[in-house]
């Protein structure tokens, strides 16, 4: 009898010892793969490996600014990209191709341009849309022009950059030179060009690894800060690149942090995103003197929800969020205004003041 209990006794312990030995060998193993996920975010997809961080890591939520005013849109069916300029708004309807001006006092609205084509003044595809030297720059991802218009609307020349898809641009007036943004770009991100569309120099790289072939992790948006400085924010992976002189001086997350794009991108034998699962850490960017707004939108389950987050222009720090309840196509700051437009509204709201946020 004693005999069979010190053997039940030796099994049992055996027993004991195989299940701890298995649960010491998966906790070493849950431990390797987070030291090697980590080591995937900071090394494989960020090119490099000094990453400023953000001091606050959640949302400070503050009211929505009120709305001081809104500006229906009239025969207006597919109101696309826009700039706002002065006291004006424009914007570009996709349905027609046509160009409006509207005055934010809602008095005034000019519409002009030729419409859909492939011939001087018309678009098939516009992108990006900027105001300089009092002239309407538009880019045209198809035709790989810039189409320049006076500001009451007559058509001057067209500008057609050599070897780029341009997606979005800027403008440095110190040299008279455009930034342009080539559209999902793995190799050069940017090509610098003069006014009359000569290629200049090809700079920047993906803030993602080379590897990641897919361009929808490389789909970017692109923010002036001064003429000498501007802001790459991949649409998708909560960071941000400043760059000086057109060579990237450092990258910083956002407030949500690095994102793993596995998280965000399915392919089920082409490139697709999650309908009902996904995140856009920046859709939308606006700048004016002092701050930079980004559009943040998440969907979970089919359920979206919209904020803009509001960041220090000079040291990218986030500040302060604030919820909207309407879907916006696009975002411009002055220093008094917040200005968006929809489907059926141009919106300006009220501003928030930074020196009463930091109190």
């Amino acid at each position: 009898m004693i005999k069979k209990s010190i053997f039940y006794l030796i099994v049992v312990s055996f027993i004991l010892l195989l299940v701890a030995n298995r649960c010491d060998k998966n906790n070493t193993q849950e431990i390797k793969l987070s030291k090697k996920r980590k080591t995937y975010l900071d090394e494989r997809i960020i090119g490099l490996s000094n990453i400023k961080r953000q001091n606050i890591r959640t949302r400070k939520f503050i009211h929505t600014p009120k709305i001081i005013k809104k500006i229906k849109l009239e025969h207006i069916y597919r109101p696309y990209i826009s700039e706002l300029h002065d006291k004006y708004f424009f914007l570009i309807d996709y349905s027609s191709m046509i160009i409006h001006k509207i005055a934010l006092n809602g008095n005034k609205k000019l519409s002009f341009g030729k419409g859909k084509g492939r011939g001087p003044g018309e678009l098939i595809n516009p992108m990006d849309i900027e105001i300089n030297d009092e002239k309407i720059l538009i880019a045209d991802a198809k035709k790989s022009t810039i189409e320049v218009y006076t500001m009451d609307g007559k058509y001057i020349k067209t500008i057609k950059l050599e070897n780029c898809i341009p997606y979005r641009f800027i403008i440095d007036k110190s040299k008279n030179e455009y930034i342009v943004n080539k559209d999902n770009s793995i190799i050069f991100n940017f090509y610098r060009y003069d006014l009359n569309g000569n290629l200049i120099k090809k700079f920047g790289a993906p803030l993602v690894n080379k590897k990641l072939k897919s361009r929808l992790y490389h789909e970017s948006q692109i923010c002036k800060i001064s003429d000498s400085t501007f802001v790459q924010i991949p649409m998708r992976l909560g960071i941000i690149g400043f760059y000086k002189n057109d060579t990237l001086q450092y990258i910083k997350e956002t407030v949500d942090g690095i994102q793993d794009p596995n998280y965000i991108v399915m392919k089920n034998g082409y490139e697709n995103i999650n309908r009902n699962n996904y995140l856009y850490t920046c859709q939308l960017v606006s700048s004016n003197k002092s701050m930079i707004v980004m559009e943040r939108l998440k969907s979970k389950d089919g359920k979206k929800e919209r904020c803009f987050d509001i960041y220090d222009k000079n040291s990218l720090d986030y500040l302060f969020s604030f919820k909207l309840p309407v879907k916006n196509i696009s975002i411009s700051l002055t220093d008094q205004f917040i200005v968006t437009h929809n489907y059926n509204n141009i919106v300006i709201m009220e501003l928030p003041k930074l020196n009463k946020m930091n109190k």
